[in-house]
């Protein structure tokens, strides 16, 4: 039954693997650029974080370009090298060559490095990597022109002050070529064993069955639509009801495919912690259900840094952390032990970390350039500096993007394209500082002054919004975040000086491009200093409103990708607003449910602010009456805390008042699994939640142990001046009939969808869902909720 199903979901397709990809040809030639050589195979030392930012590639760019412009016609630029060694073909640029002519017997080539900050901070791990693949090049060169010796030269420029730090070597045709080989041998062992790796990889997907219960109803279409959109390298917007089992669904299909189409990699992207071990865990009942075990599949858990460090108060240096010392010299040790575990969770690799004495935090990130499948928060895909799209387009790999839970993703993007900046930051001790120290933090505080003076005009006002960066900021911002890297190179433990360039750092980098995607807010606040005088605050922010013009690259630069919730209607709100292509394909999987599952109660009370405190008392006996009428655990959800702890107040008026657990706000993660674990063990429970919080959505509360959900308002955003500027912007960009909807209804009613989805997660499931608003009874409204509430169901009641 199960290969059945799994020979259905192939059936509309040619299942044929593409036998021209390289790594299917064993008879092709190790192919590699030099750069990627050496990083492999030449790197050595330890970890040695700096806090001088890396230079962009514009600015790194901008720096060769100036300095090739000093050397005389003698020098060529960009130079494409290749050539073979010991079976591996590389390619590569030289950034500067001078050949042999009548008056220069010996080539000379010049690598150009640039870097922000000290020379002198440079690592000899650095270095030595530098040098190994300017080495390289001298051996492909002195190959290709069939020369015995040869001039090698690393330039290093710093881009603030373009000063220039020059390292001259020689070398002979000999030594390069066999440090060359030696290089390559060890490139080709590993790509060798890659090359089987991939073999089994896709041979072991192609033919992967099903679970042997089979499809649930519903997630056969819902597989089908995921495999069809990946083979054919679409975008698919897939809303798929609550309790399909949707993370199966879509895991298996993106899998299969894997194996037939011969993608490179899977990213499997999650809005919350829940879902990544959703799919973790889905992927062991995937993979344990094949016939050879175990699985040739690499998968890696993607963790945030701080919560893989095992040094929190240290700095990634190898002074200071004990698993950055010799990194890289035990690295290789490590990587090979990790490319056999197959399954690399957080604790695996803490584990093989552990076992090699390496960060597992770093070992991580290594593991993804050799990963199958790699599981993360969404951030590690779409963040302004997200590793896996950065390894995507480095290797240009053909990747397969799958967003759980994607209704999040607009939210979450705007959060990742935002920032903000406080004058407080800036208000540093200069003591043992350096003179211009003083100077370039002078300059910033009198850009902030000059700021209040010219945006707030001697008004007073505490809030401005502006579609523009404020003028004199950016260049004092610049000129401070050099002083600070020079700083953080001596004392490189400040956490005052960090905070302050990390500050600078992420200002700048919006800045420079900002546009109408975003909007400016300044705001001003009097601080308590102590003295007679209060003194004003500034604090400037960069809101995004349309994370589109940052998102569209990173689904154009995907082979596919799979955007899956229970709520993406309407898909033009998704698609305008993640930048997703025009040919994007909407699919809705019909739900498994049905009406006869729920009660479903309208209730016309208004629940609008003005009107709350009338309305309240109404409200606390009603939901009293309907606990005690079905006894059981119910949930009721506010659209704020505030409201929540108003209705509170009203029950504890009410004679024989039910005990209330309520969330609080700024719950820790235990307080979090209490307030679950009280609805999954007791009974008898009434609790209160804020909608859109962490219990509307991705948790689990199947059978007796929830049985009423109720949702007070339609959950709109707040009507404030923010959101009536983005109401605005979405005006001026997609249309006036578009704004209110995407500002206000469509978030609301995701929210309610959300939440009163945790009430049927499986077809036994019973119970209510009641809806306290007068808007409810709108049909625009009622559009926007899942019809199977409404078709035939003779438990609809309205009030």
């Amino acid at each position: 039954m199960a290969n059945a199903a799994a020979d259905e979901i192939a059936e509309p397709l040619p299942n044929q693997p593409d036998n021209n990809h390289p790594d299917c040809n064993p008879a092709a030639l190790w192919k590699s650029g030099v750069r990627e050589l050496c990083e492999f195979a030449a790197r050595r030392g330890s970890i040695n974080g700096s806090f001088a930012p890396t230079p962009t590639a514009r600015e790194g760019i901008a720096g060769h370009q100036w300095l090739q412009a000093r050397y005389s016609n003698e020098f060529q630029a960009e130079y494409t090298l290749g050539g073979v060694i010991n079976d591996v073909e590389l390619q590569g640029r030289l950034d500067l060559v001078r050949l042999p002519d009548a008056t220069n017997s010996v080539p000379h080539i010049i690598e150009i490095k640039t870097f922000h900050g000290r020379y002198q901070r440079l690592s000899e791990g650095q270095k030595l990597l530098h040098l190994s693949q300017l080495r390289l090049y001298g051996a492909l060169l002195c190959q290709r022109l069939n020369c015995n010796s040869i001039i090698l030269e690393v330039v290093y420029v710093e881009l603030n002050s373009r000063q220039t730090f020059p390292e001259l070597h020689t070398a002979t045709r000999e030594e390069l070529l066999a440090e060359a080989a030696q290089l390559c041998d060890i490139w080709k062992q590993w790509q060798r064993q890659e090359q089987a790796h991939r073999q089994q990889r896709n041979a072991l997907l192609a033919d992967l069955p099903f679970l042997a219960s089979g499809f649930r109803p519903g997630q056969r279409d819902l597989s089908t639509d995921v495999y069809k959109a990946i083979y054919r390298g679409q975008r698919l917007l897939l809303e798929a009801p609550t309790g399909l089992g949707k993370t199966l669904g879509v895991l298996y299909p993106a899998l299969k495919s894997m194996g037939i189409n011969n993608s490179d990699r899977l990213f499997f992207l999650t809005a919350r912690s829940t879902g990544r071990q959703l799919a973790l865990d889905g992927l062991q009942r995937l993979l344990t259900n094949t016939p050879d075990a175990p699985a040739p599949l690499r998968v890696l858990e993607l963790i945030a840094k701080e919560k893989a460090c095992e040094y929190p108060d240290s700095i990634c240096h190898e002074d200071f952390c004990p698993l950055a010392a010799d990194f890289y010299e035990r690295l290789s040790a490590a990587r090979l032990q990790a490319a056999h575990e197959g399954l690399l969770d957080q604790a695996n690799l803490q584990r093989i970390a552990r076992t090699h004495q390496i960060c597992p935090w770093y070992l991580g990130r290594e593991m993804a350039v050799w990963s199958d499948v790699a599981i993360g928060d969404v951030n590690h895909y779409f963040d302004g500096s997200a590793l896996l799209f950065y390894l995507t387009q480095e290797q240009r790999w053909q990747s397969v993007v799958v967003v759980d839970e994607a209704h999040n993703l607009i939210d979450r993007a705007r959060g990742m394209y935002s920032t903000t900046l406080e004058q407080s930051v800036f208000e540093l001790s200069l003591r043992g500082r350096k003179p211009g120290f003083r100077d370039a933090l002078q300059a910033v505080q009198r850009a902030w002054q000059t700021i209040e003076e010219r945006e707030f005009e001697r008004s007073e006002a505490s809030q401005r919004w502006l579609d523009y960066i404020p003028n004199g900021i950016a260049d004092p911002l610049n000129k401070l975040q050099g002083i600070l890297t020079e700083e953080l190179a001596e004392d490189p433990q400040n956490r005052e000086l960090q905070q302050t360039l990390f500050a600078c750092v992420g200002f700048l980098e919006l800045a420079k491009h900002f546009g109408d995607h975003s909007i400016v807010e300044l705001q001003r606040q009097q601080r308590d200093t102590g003295e007679l005088w209060e003194r004003s605050h500034l604090i400037l922010s960069i809101h995004n409103l349309i994370p589109a013009d940052f998102l569209q690259q990173r689904f154009q630069v995907a082979k596919a990708a799979v955007l899956f919730s229970a709520t993406l209607h309407p898909a033009d709100y998704y698609c305008n607003l993640l930048g997703l292509p025009e040919d994007t394909h909407s699919r809705q999987t019909p739900s498994p449910f049905h009406s006869s599952q729920i009660h479903l109660d309208i209730i016309g009370l208004d629940t609008r602010a003005q009107k709350r405190n009338q309305t309240a008392p109404r409200l606390a006996q009603d939901i009293q009456n309907h606990y005690q009428q079905h006894p059981g655990n119910h949930l009721v959800f506010f659209s704020s805390f505030d409201y929540l702890q108003q209705v509170v107040h009203q029950l504890k008026q009410l004679p024989d008042a039910p005990t209330v657990v309520t969330q609080a706000s700024n719950l820790s993660e235990r307080q979090q699994k209490a307030f679950i674990n009280t609805l999954r063990k007791q009974r008898g429970v009434m609790a209160f939640a804020v909608l859109g919080g962490v219990f509307s959505e991705g948790i689990d509360l199947p059978g007796d142990a929830l049985i009423s959900v109720s949702i007070v308002t339609l959950g709109l955003p707040p009507f404030d001046r923010y959101h009536k500027l983005l109401k605005e912007r979405l005006d001026e960009r997609f249309g006036s009939e578009f704004g209110w909807s995407y500002t206000w209804l469509y978030p609301g009613l995701r929210r309610v969808v959300q939440a009163a989805g945790r009430l049927i997660r499986t077809p036994e499931d019973r119970g209510h869902i009641r809806l306290y608003d007068q808007r409810y009874h709108n049909p625009e409204v009622q559009d926007l909720l899942p019809d199977w509430w409404f078709k035939s169901n003779p438990n609809t009641h309205t009030q």
